[in-house]
């Protein structure tokens, strides 16, 4: 299994897909209260004082590689291999997992910056999966903006669009849908009162 040594002194390795990644604990625990929980002492990861030369090693084998290795290379300021832009389909996979990972201020600036590179299309359909991605990156600015040409794009129901509308960790309250029932719905229990302004 190959190893990227994103910390060439990284006391942790995380595997994903059949890549190692060599990280530094502290700085992905800074960057994340998930990854700080789950180095500390009463989880089965953090149980053993790591070492630049016996690093400790989490497999992570539901996350998506590429949006890992980028949310890794971000924090690390490894600017020289940020990408300048972002596909639609990129940027859903990193919104997935700096949500899971609570690490979205992190990547706050750069996903704002990626985002507003794909400001060009009006695609309704498109546009729903960037909403999707301004929810979960917790991106008000970018939410509202999106959200104003998605009501111009859309000719039918949002019910029939993908990404946002069918997405479990989104709120029906979120939609604004009458007959929102939060016990079909996970992602009910997320606090949505900053996104009312809008």
């Amino acid at each position: 299994m190959a190893t990227i040594d994103i910390d060439p002194d990284g006391d942790l390795i995380v595997e994903i897909e059949e890549q190692r990644l060599r990280i530094s604990s502290k700085v992905i625990s800074l960057a994340s209260p998930v990854f700080c929980a789950m180095l500390r002492s009463g989880f089965k990861e953090g149980t053993s004082q790591a070492t630049t030369s016996d690093p400790r090693i989490i497999p992570l084998p539901e996350d998506d590689l590429e949006a890992f290795k980028l949310v890794c290379r971000v924090i690390h300021f490894q600017l020289d291999q940020i990408p300048q832009e972002l596909k639609i389909d990129a940027l859903e996979k990193l919104a997935l997992v700096c949500d899971k990972y609570q690490c979205t201020i992190a990547m706050r600036h750069c996903a704002a910056l990626w985002l507003q590179r794909l400001s060009d299309t009006f695609l309704a359909a498109e546009l729903n999966r960037q909403l999707l991605v301004a929810y979960l990156l917790d991106l008000p600015t970018a939410f509202s903006d999106i959200s104003w040409r998605l009501m111009q794009a859309q000719a039918g129901p949002f019910e029939a669009l993908p990404g946002l509308t069918d997405h479990p960790t989104v709120p029906c309250s979120l939609l604004g849908w009458s007959n929102c029932n939060p016990s079909n719905n996970p992602g009910e229990s997320r606090s949505i009162a900053k996104w009312r302004e809008f």
